[in-house]
């Protein structure tokens, strides 16, 4: 296994994560806009590695996973696994988004879901805004609680963020936006990172 040492407070120094496939069907798992071409989840290797990457202190990240591998890495994975950059299915039916009982299966583990900023995921007629990405975190909240849901933005993959929140000098504005709406300090750190540096901690330790 790799070295570790000691945590910073705030940034975790060995920290990895690794997806088992992106957008396209691999020899290890299935993607999500494969899944009807290609309708297995993990493959005997994807089980083998997702155990092992897993037992090594590396986070498993299951965004881009079609349906059946997310469901085999909830299986096989030792720890807490994220989604990194998924929204909710419930508010924008998209293959790339999270149904409810995925949204439980993240939080019954312990890790978290990185709400993404591509306006495709946000809404079903792509016209995004802050307010739909702030529609998105708080329907995650409603289901799975504040310990469980995180900024995923994508801004390093997608075009554009949504109108109010177009890059990351915009994260403010979403910082703002949430308190007025009532939530917490405590509430609104852990959404800002405090949720994926718990999930470091505890994995790549």
């Amino acid at each position: 296994p790799p070295p570790r040492g000691p945590l910073h407070p705030c940034f975790p120094p060995r920290g990895r994560v690794i997806t088992p496939r992106l957008n396209n069907t691999n020899w290890l798992a299935s993607a999500s806009r494969d899944a009807a071409t290609f309708p297995y989840g993990l493959t005997p290797l994807g089980r083998r590695v997702v155990k092992r990457i897993s037992q090594l202190g590396i986070i498993v990240d299951v965004s881009h996973a079609s349906e059946r591998t997310f469901w085999d890495v909830a299986e096989v994975c030792d720890g807490p696994f994220v989604a990194s950059h998924s929204c909710a299915r419930g508010i924008c039916d998209h293959v790339r988004n999270l149904d409810d009982e995925q949204l439980r299966a993240i939080a019954f583990a312990k890790g978290t879901v990185g709400v993404n900023f591509l306006k495709g995921f946000l809404s079903s007629n792509g016209n995004a805004t802050l307010e739909t990405v702030v529609e998105h975190i708080e329907y995650i909240l409603d289901r799975i609680g504040d310990e469980h849901v995180s900024l995923g933005s994508d801004f390093d993959g997608i075009p554009a963020g949504p109108r109010g929140l177009e890059n990351a000098t915009r994260y403010p504005a979403l910082i703002d936006r949430l308190l007025d709406r009532g939530h917490s300090e405590d509430t609104v750190r852990r959404i800002a990172g405090g949720n994926f540096l718990r999930v470091f901690r505890e994995v790549c330790r």
